[in-house]
């Protein structure tokens, strides 16, 4: 008679299963958004990280992990999906928290505080791909603030003498003054 437990394997079984769902839920997404959906793509991206952060917190209870770096995972990713679904216009803000919190965070409690050295299978890769996107697209913006600035940069000289002109004269200024 033969048996076995599949105890040991199930967390590898699901994370191998959300290795697969989890680029395609990303891809369904953008397909949602193109399709004109508007709060569906928004809810399948949120849920990559929240549902994640529920199972992590979920493993770190039922693993019995004394290390925390699950439980850290899992407070980070849901933390990060409740700003992505609900409170959208921060997402950029706190994206930088949340992948160094995951990252460095999740690190620490493994390796003890770095007494110990990390091993690969414990940094967030995903993290740095996300932490060069916000700096891609902080510096993209910048840089397009500044470009559209330096192109209404003569408007606003023009601007600036008229109306130093218009408000230096006694006649315009009682003019101003009634409007």
């Amino acid at each position: 008679r033969m048996s076995f437990s599949v105890q040991f394997l199930l967390p590898k079984i699901i994370a191998t299963i959300f290795s697969f769902v989890q680029p395609l839920v990303c891809v369904l997404a953008v397909v949602t958004a193109r399709l004109g959906y508007r709060r569906v793509p928004k809810t399948m991206f949120a849920s990559m990280f929240h549902v994640i952060g529920v199972l992590e917190m979920c493993f770190f209870v039922a693993r019995d992990d004394t290390t925390g770096t699950a439980l850290l995972w899992g407070i980070g990713d849901f933390s990060f999906g409740m700003v992505i679904e609900f409170r959208e216009q921060y997402t950029m803000a706190m994206l930088p928290f949340y992948c160094i919190f995951t990252s460095i965070g999740g690190t620490a409690f493994y390796t003890q505080g770095f007494r110990t050295a990390p091993t690969v299978n414990y940094f967030g890769y995903s993290n740095y791909l996300l932490l060069a996107g916000w700096l891609y697209f902080t510096v993209g913006r910048g840089l397009l603030v500044r470009k559209a600035f330096n192109n209404v940069k003569s408007d606003l000289l023009k601007y600036n003498d008229l109306w130093q002109s218009l408000s230096s004269s006694q006649n315009s200024r009682l003019t101003l003054e009634r409007i």
